[in-house]
């Protein structure tokens, strides 16, 4: 099955379609060799989503639980910088 996997930090910017068994996780997908080594070389705390949504346990199961689907696209998220909101405060008043 094909999935698709993305880091998108300020050092390093990567997209890869990379092939899995059926019953894959999210969790055994990172767990590759290739992608660990890409991981260890980022410098910041970083977060797992699929397709735009974090895999928190919350609303969607945690990496370890979430079972792969064809062309889904596990992303590398991070935390960000500045609130966004704040950042239009500052702009709308310059």
């Amino acid at each position: 099955m094909r999935v698709f996997f993305s880091i998108q930090h300020p050092n390093l910017k990567v997209f890869r379609e990379i092939e899995v068994s059926n019953r894959a996780t999210a969790q055994e997908l990172l767990e590759q060799s290739d992608i660990c080594v890409l991981l260890d070389s980022l410098d910041s705390k970083y977060f797992i989503g699929v397709n735009g949504e974090l895999l928190d346990g919350k609303y969607l199961p945690k990496p370890e639980h979430y079972r792969l689907s064809p062309n889904d696209r596990v992303e590398i998220l991070r935390d960000l910088f500045q609130d966004p909101k704040e950042r239009r405060k500052k702009n709308a008043i310059q």
